[in-house]
């Protein structure tokens, strides 16, 4: 099950990181030109779109490190194959 979760939760952080990517990259096209046009109002507006779709990317990326710190948390105590064998393990006693 947590298995699953953590591929679901890549996908989603996959699909997140690219929408905001293309968010980003086409407010920076809308803010150049509107700086080749010589409109501050269209220039002023497109500045503040990609600087609420920086936001939106740092907001994301934070959710995503809490999700991902709480995951850790979460399965931490399945993590056997991390845990070395005492010697009162390795011995069989008859």
């Amino acid at each position: 099950m947590a298995v699953w979760l953590l591929i679901v939760f890549v996908g989603i952080n996959i699909f997140l990181t690219a929408w905001c990517g293309f968010l980003l990259l086409c407010a920076a096209g809308r803010a150049k030109a509107a700086a080749a046009s010589g409109n501050e109002q269209v220039l002023t507006a497109a500045i503040r779109d990609a600087g609420r779709h920086v936001i939106t990317f740092l907001t994301m990326a934070f959710l995503a490190v809490v999700f991902w710190a709480g995951m850790v948390y979460w399965l931490w105590p399945d993590v056997t194959f991390l845990r070395r064998e005492t010697p009162a393990e390795k011995s069989v006693s008859v």
